[in-house]
């Protein structure tokens, strides 16, 4: 990681809890197998650029990661098929380093979940692999959501965690305590998120998606291009857009007053399709489980 961007690892009895990455996360409605097409082009694309880095999963079945023994992930098509049963609540999990130890420099996840008709996927990368290299990341995306008909998602700094780790917590919770100053970084629960999406988008980033059904709800593609800057980019796609605010994504930090009036423009021009019935999840104390309106409020950080 670049010197600007190695102040966010972080570190606890030798182990990295937590380490900013540059991901992307995108939602959709329905089942898996209703996505079959859409879901397995995403992940075949995923691999192919990342496979060699990935050495650990972990499924719903899982209690803990396994290791790849003697093949990396592009190797895994047979792991990641979507048959007549799948789990109510499907979770798979790819990623460079064993997650009940550290938290990794390269991930992919799906999740998904039967009861709220909901799934979401999500790649992260290293930020030195998107550094200067942000129209590659902007192509990427725009690939690995060709065939997916999604209704929403975003792209950005975020966070990895050690998520089966006995320090899962201690990344929880300062996560959520890092978003008071850094609005620009994305802190992600993927399965919180699925009991919103009906509801509309989580928030505005650099990279947002906006599906038809939420295009529709605004406009059309125009009507939302209209009221956006010109230094905001709404690429077409196949089942929606990708609205790019600025050339790279932005830390956003509150204490050098880093207004991020970009992402602002499009959190205000999206704020009548955001969602408001986000379960909270940037707790102050986990064990507490009390966040004291932050979710909320930090969700809306851009509506204005």
């Amino acid at each position: 990681m670049t010197a600007a961007y190695d102040q966010f690892v972080y570190e606890k009895k030798g182990a990295v809890y937590l380490r900013l990455a540059v991901a992307l996360t995108v939602y959709f409605e329905g089942t898996l197998q209703e996505h079959a097409e859409g879901v397995e082009h995403f992940y075949t694309t995923a691999m192919k650029l990342v496979g060699p880095q990935l050495h650990f999963y972990q499924t719903d079945s899982m209690k803990k990661p396994k290791a790849l023994k003697g093949a990396s992930a592009d190797r895994l098509a047979a792991l990641f098929h979507i048959g007549a049963k799948v789990p109510v609540f499907y979770k798979l999990f790819v990623e460079s380093e064993n997650a009940a130890q550290t938290a990794s420099e390269y991930s992919f996840a799906i999740n998904a979940n039967r009861v709220v008709l909901g799934g979401a996927l999500r790649l992260a990368l290293p930020v030195e692999d998107v550094l200067e290299q942000e129209a590659a990341f902007v192509e990427l995306a725009r690939e690995l959501t060709r065939k997916l008909a999604f209704t929403s998602g975003y792209a950005g700094f975020s966070f990895n965690r050690a998520e089966e780790s006995e320090l899962e917590t201690s990344g929880r919770e300062q996560s959520a305590a890092l978003s008071h100053r850094w609005r620009g970084i994305d802190v992600e629960d993927l399965s919180t998120t699925l009991y919103a999406i009906r509801q509309g988008l989580k928030s505005a980033g650099w990279l947002t998606l906006v599906g038809r059904r939420l295009l529709e709800t605004l406009g059309g593609e125009k009507a939302l291009a209209k009221a956006l800057p010109e230094e905001v980019t709404v690429h077409t796609l196949p089942f929606g857009v990708l609205i790019q605010a600025g050339p790279r994504p932005l830390l956003g930090d509150v204490n050098r007053r880093e207004d991020l009036p970009l992402y602002r423009a499009v959190g205000r021009a999206l704020a009548p399709v955001r969602s408001t019935a986000h379960p909270p999840y940037l707790y102050k104390s986990a064990a507490e489980g009390e966040d004291n309106g932050w979710t909320a409020e930090w969700l809306a950080r851009f509506d204005r």
